[in-house]
Parts: structure tokens; C-alpha cells; sequence
């Protein structure tokens, strides 16, 4: 029989698994996720790519383009070849800060874009000096750290750093503060009207976004522990047909607002998962940082982990509601969220494909989890029908070259089940 603390490391890989996509809803069209085994060695986990076709006459191409967050290097470049082929490729970015979804079509929306920007970037810096405890030299030296510390906001600053009239933000600093501007639509000093400067009011109370910085670090842990690549770093979103699809982050904010419980044990517990999901201060956080390092230095024991979550999302098929999250009301409050997500794509893509000059393709590029919903929405409203699919391979292990015998294939196997059946007991506990 297995040993008890190989049983924890199992359960605890199938926790990790399940950060590695997003969460949704249970539907009707075929699962965007499989486990596939080519040869009795090799063990894979493949998400597909569908590609819809309007059922009458002409429109645009559409490709569902599903994803997990973790992958190999070779995984990523072929997702990214995809996508930058596509016309339009609307993205996953729940929490993105808010200039990412205003226009930059009028004066009006580019001051707001450009201020929103300023702020987004006043807050890195903050964040910034929390971290190192002094201000960056630059905004390329906050750039840079961003990118190595927290991918998914480097992500979003790389945009940020130019305002909507594409003009650098201008930055001064001392030791005590700093000073960021938008110059206007003149790209000079001064100015009036929308040539007028956009500095960062310092009344705004940045901080304590700035300490919530870092939210991903998780999976980018996960991902260098099992030596594979993190979404946000592999994929270059820098590009023209990239847009987001997805919640702002103040979208968010005003959609939790009275709709979580507010009893003490949920506000505990959603603390908890907060921290762990941080991989910050928290004991739990720290445990978590402690395994994954541990994992970085044991490649055996990393393949081992890669077959639990092969086999957890294999059999989960990316739609976590088959897990319910144990805890008293987050059913409720996250599909809500889903729902939100799911509908701004859905509002995005109609969008485009009924424009008086629509794009030739539209790949829309989410987490596996959301594609069935979108397939479904697809097909019956927007009246598309498939046309062809392409299976792309996320991450495998090779039980020979990774030093799994036949024997410990079965029993990885066999436990992950028991791992996916002990959380099941776990949410059913908990009614």
C-alpha cells in the first residue's frame, strides 16, 4: 500500500493541478481537454483548438482556443503562431486594470485611458518600492523587475507604460516620492484641453492594491518546479489583435460587492486561499513555496506530480463545478463571476462578427474550462457550426525517461484517482 506522506504529496499535486485552469460551468459540447497515451511510456495532456464556420452564407472564421496555464516551451510557440495568424484574438485577463478595456477611438476615452494608465503604472511603482524598499531608477528597471517577480502585471504594464496617444509616461523620483505623467495628445509639457498634462494625484491611496501584487505567483512557481513555462511569460499578448475579453479589476471589485457571505469562517477561509494562491507570507504560502522547491531538486518526484495533474485534469476535463469548492457560499458568488466573464466574451465576439467590416478570423483565447459554454453559444445563437479541430500537447511525461517503472505508472495512476476522490469527501464534508 502506499505510504501516507506519498498519499499528501498526491492530494496536495491534485490542489496544485487546479490552479492551472479556470473555473466554469458544466455544459453540453465535448471537453476541450484529454488525456492522451500514444505509446504505453508516453502520457499526455492535449487541449484543443476548434475551428467554427457560419452554418449559411459568409463571416468570419472563428477558433476556439483553449489553454492551461502551465505548459511546455514548444506548447506555447504553437498556440502563439496560431493566434498571430488570427485577425482578432480576444484574451483571458480576469483582474486587468482598466485602461485595458477603454477605446482609444475619442479625446474622451483616450484622457481616460492615459489616466487610468498613469495610475496603473503609479501603482507598480508602489508596489515597487514596498518590494526593494526604494523606487525604481526607471520605468524600464520597474519593467524589467515586474517581468522577473509578477508576469501577469509585467504583462499589462509593458502597455501601460506608453499612453493612448502612444507617447512614453514621463517619471521623476527622489528618495521620499516620485512624479508620473502623460504628456496629452501634444507629447509636450503643459498644454490645455487634451494637450493638457496627466499627472498621478498622489490623494489616491494606492497601497493597499500594491500589496495584492503577485497573485500568480503560484503558478509560476508551479510552472519553473515542474521545469515548464507559465502562460503570461510564454505568450507574447504585445500585439495589435490582442484584446482583452475579460473583468477589470474595478469590474470585479463592484460585482463582490454585498454578493460574498460575510460570516467570519468564509472571510477566513477565503484569507487563507488568498494567501496560498499568493504564495506570500501566510504559513500556507510558505509550505507551498517550501514543496515547490523541493520539487525543483527530486525530477522524479516533479514527473510524479506532472502525471497527478495529467490524470486530475484528465478526469475533471477542465470544468472544475465537477469539484465544488467546499466552502459555504463560494458556489454561488463564482459561478456568478463565471457567468460575468463568459458574457463579456460572448458580448465582444457578437460584436465583431456583426460589424459593418468584420475581421476574417476571430480566435478567442481562454482557459479550456470556458470553451464549452462558448461552443454552446456559438452554435445555437450565433448560428456557427464546426468545421475542423486540432489537438495540441500542454505537457507529457515519459515513464522511461523520467524513471517511473510500470509498476509506480499504475500506482501514480491509481492514486491520483484516490487524490481526486479524497477532495470529493473533503466538499462533501463540508455540507
Amino acid at each position: 500500500m502506499p505510504h501516507q506522506p506519498t498519499r499528501l504529496v498526491l492530494t496536495f499535486a491534485a490542489l496544485l493541478a487546479l490552479t492551472s485552469i479556470s473555473l466554469t460551468h458544466a455544459t453540453e459540447p465535448a471537453s476541450y481537454m484529454r488525456v492522451n497515451r500514444p505509446d504505453p511510456q508516453t502520457v499526455q495532456l492535449q487541449i484543443a483548438v476548434r475551428k467554427f464556420v457560419p452554418k449559411e452564407g459568409a463571416g468570419p472564421t472563428v477558433y476556439l482556443t483553449g489553454v492551461v496555464h502551465i505548459g511546455e516551451d514548444t506548447y506555447y510557440k504553437l498556440l502563439q503562431k496560431h493566434l498571430d495568424q488570427q485577425s482578432i484574438v480576444l484574451f483571458e485577463g480576469v483582474g486587468a486594470p482598466e485602461f485595458m478595456q477603454i477605446p482609444k477611438n475619442t479625446i474622451k476615452s483616450k484622457i481616460a485611458r492615459s489616466t487610468s494608465a498613469v495610475d496603473f503604472t503609479a501603482i507598480m511603482i508602489t508596489w515597487y518600492k514596498l518590494k526593494t524598499s526604494a523606487y525604481p531608477d526607471s520605468l524600464n528597471q520597474l519593467f524589467e523587475y515586474t517581468n522577473k517577480n509578477a508576469p501577469r502585471e509585467a504583462a499589462y504594464l509593458k502597455r501601460a507604460l506608453k499612453d493612448a496617444w502612444n507617447t512614453p509616461l514621463q517619471y521623476k523620483r527622489n528618495d521620499k516620492s516620485f512624479t508620473l505623467t502623460s504628456l496629452g495628445s501634444d507629447a509636450k509639457p503643459g498644454g490645455r484641453d487634451h494637450a493638457a498634462d496627466i499627472p498621478f494625484n498622489h490623494k489616491k491611496n494606492v497601497a493597499p492594491i500594491a500589496k495584492e501584487i503577485g497573485a500568480s505567483n503560484i503558478q509560476l512557481l508551479l510552472a519553473q518546479a515542474l521545469g515548464l513555462k507559465f502562460q503570461l511569460n510564454a505568450i507574447n499578448y504585445d500585439r495589435k489583435n490582442f484584446i482583452q475579453s475579460d473583468l477589470a479589476l474595478g469590474q470585479i471589485r463592484t460585482r463582490l460587492a454585498g454578493k460574498a457571505p460575510k460570516d467570519t469562517d468564509f472571510s477566513k477561509q477565503m484569507k487563507q486561499i488568498t494567501d496560498l494562491l499568493k504564495g506570500g507570507n501566510a504559513g500556507m504560502g510558505k509550505m507551498v513555496q517550501l514543496f515547490l522547491g523541493l520539487i525543483q531538486t527530486q525530477p522524479k518526484m516533479a514527473a510524479m506530480i506532472k502525471l497527478t495533474m495529467i490524470e486530475v485534469l484528465g478526469e475533471l476535463k477542465g470544468d472544475l463545478s465537477k469539484m465544488k469548492i467546499p466552502l459555504p457560499g463560494m458556489e454561488n458568488l463564482m459561478k456568478t463571476l463565471i457567468t460575468d466573464r463568459n458574457n463579456i466574451v460572448l458580448k465582444d465576439l457578437k460584436h465583431y462578427l456583426k460589424s459593418k467590416n468584420p475581421p476574417k478570423s476571430i480566435s478567442v483565447f481562454y482557459g479550456a474550462g470556458h470553451m464549452s459554454h462558448f461552443e454552446k453559444s456559438l452554435t445555437k445563437d450565433l448560428k456557427y457550426k464546426p468545421d475542423a479541430e486540432q489537438w495540441f500537447t500542454a505537457f507529457q511525461i515519459n515513464a522511461e525517461k523520467d524513471g517511473i517503472s510500470p509498476a509506480e505508472m499504475q500506482q501514480y495512476q491509481f492514486m491520483a484517482k484516490m487524490a481526486l476522490k479524497q477532495l470529493k469527501q473533503m466538499q462533501q464534508q463540508q455540507k
